[in-house]
């Protein structure tokens, strides 16, 4: 039967935490309505940027928890619905996450999501046992053991401390048991697999009594080189022989558990050539020179006319009318000025603009190019460096030459005369020591690179991957110390281990 408590309940409480809290801003009265509508996941971003600003908030915190609990409560839903759709293993993981929510927020399921979580976390059990018991069906430890590491939080109640005690020990019985069928085809010379025995017993808490070889005459704990590169200072040529020492510790022959030392001879010579002469130069440079030219330009002025225009004008006259005097009782002319309009013609003076064109003297600066001539000198210089490292291995020699040339020419001067930008020009040239360690870096790079090809030369051979990982094992593990292409090691270490080379490389083989 379906729970659907995350909203009756959630609702509650945010009903309860608005009547509690009264007045807020509107980001929390924001997230409340969130809340109350069940969007769990906005809500929380919303109190959450409350806190940001204001992390004593009371209501911003009530509601954060609210919030997480309600999507506790809705991804446990979302569980059951993947588990009931067939979805084991996403249903797995989803819970998983769930779980892990759970211990970074201090947030626990109650009541219904509690009984929710237990009955999930039992088929979640079952579901478990079946993806751990697989791998040790097919021999592979390692593989039911990370599976179960990965789920391992799931079961972290007390209820389930008996159980996973007995589903460790059957994943550790299975290694110990994988560890002695390895341990018994065991050859002592075969270092290399030996020592992946070695630490893959040491995984499972089971020692190895079987002698094991550390290393044998393919490996060395370091090259000697003596020599020197004549032309160059003693004290530079032993950074060359530290630099070509340290290089050799990232080749295949290295391994810090050997006793041999290959002795190998650093010859060479370097070459300087300089070469100089006075020489005359020409620095050219522009002056302006001011001069007088006659420069036509174009002016103007406003020339009178007449015209003649007809005009108007008000003109006043005066007119006498008859008035009653009420104190005399008696008429009285009174005068009355009027306007008549009177039109006449007038003569007016108007301008109008007339263009036209003058010469006169206006002072140009005019670019001359002058020359001054200067003394510099001429430099060429030239270097080479003929080296070679030459080592045996095996039995076999091996040498790595170095012819490298080069130069640079130029000139070079102090004078100085701003006035007629003239400048002091430096002399480029090639610093000798940095420029012989530079080169000596290829011969670096050549012996680790060297040293891969002919570790794969001599043991890497054909792998046929058989029923016994100790037949092929050394050599398996032999090409992995010089060749990145480990497609042929990946069949081999999934077939015997279950997981990629690299991956059991990295968590089981602590050195060669």
């Amino acid at each position: 039967m379906e729970r659907n408590y995350p909203g009756r309940l959630y609702k509650q409480f945010a009903l309860g935490l608005l009547l509690a809290l009264g007045g807020c801003s509107l980001q929390l009265k924001r997230a409340d309505k969130f809340l109350l509508e069940e969007k769990f996941e906005a809500a929380e971003r919303e109190y959450l940027g409350v806190l940001s600003s204001n992390p004593k908030n009371s209501h911003a915190i009530y509601g954060r928890d609210a919030s997480r609990r309600g999507i506790i409560g809705t991804q446990l839903l979302q569980v059951r619905h993947l588990r009931m759709a067939g979805n084991g293993e996403e249903a797995l993981e989803l819970l998983l996450a769930v779980m892990k929510s759970e211990n970074e927020w201090q947030a626990f399921p109650v009541g219904a999501e509690f009984t929710t979580q237990r009955e999930e976390v039992d088929n979640a059990w079952d579901k478990v046992q079946q993806l751990v018991r697989a791998p040790l069906a097919a021999s592979h430890p390692l593989v039911a053991e990370a599976i179960f590491r990965n789920y391992r939080l799931i079961f972290s109640s007390k209820g389930y401390n008996s159980r996973v005690q007995d589903l460790e020990k059957l994943i550790g019985d299975s290694g110990r048991t994988q560890c002695s069928k390895f341990t018994s085809k065991l050859n002592p010379s075969h270092d290399l697999y030996a020592s992946l025995v070695k630490s893959y017993c040491n995984h499972w808490a089971k020692s190895v009594e079987r002698a094991v070889a550390v290393s044998h005459d393919r490996y060395f704990k370091g090259i000697s080189i003596t020599g020197d590169i004549d032309g160059v200072p003693g004290e530079i040529s032993e950074e060359i022989r530290i630099r070509l020492r340290e290089s050799f510790e990232n080749s295949p022959w290295y391994s810090a558990a050997a006793t041999a030392v290959i002795p190998a001879r650093l010859i060479g010579r370097f070459h300087q050539a300089q070469a100089e002469e006075p020489i005359v130069k020409v620095h050219s440079y522009t002056v302006q020179i001011p001069e007088t030219v006659m420069v036509e330009k174009m002016g103007s002025e406003q020339v009178p006319y007449t015209v003649v225009e007809s005009n108007s004008a008000q003109v006043p006259y005066t007119e006498y009318e008859t008035r009653y005097n009420f104190y005399t009782h008696q008429n009285d002319l009174a005068p009355v000025t009027r306007y008549k309009t009177v039109y006449y013609n007038e003569t007016v003076t108007k301008y109008r603009t007339r263009y036209y064109t003058y010469t006169e003297p206006e002072t140009v600066m005019r670019p001359e190019e002058r020359h001054v001539n200067y003394e510099a000198f001429k430099y060429q210089q030239t270097v080479l460096l003929m080296a070679k490292l030459e080592f045996k291995v095996a039995g076999q020699l091996v040498s790595l030459p170095l012819n490298e040339r080069d130069g640079v020419s130029g000139t070079y001067h102090n004078n100085s005369s701003s006035d007629v930008g003239l400048y002091p020009e430096a002399k480029r040239v090639i610093e000798p020591v940095r420029w012989v360690k530079d080169k000596m870096e290829s011969v670096a790079s050549s012996l680790v690179q060297e040293g891969k090809n002919f570790w794969e030369r001599r043991y890497c051979k054909t792998i046929q991957i058989a029923g016994e990982p100790s037949v092929d094992g050394e050599n398996v593990l032999q090409c992995m110390a010089a060749s990145t292409n480990s497609h042929v090691a990946d069949d081999w270490s999934q077939k015997f281990f279950g997981i990629p080379i690299s991956q059991l490389r990295s968590d089981i083989i602590v050195s060669k």
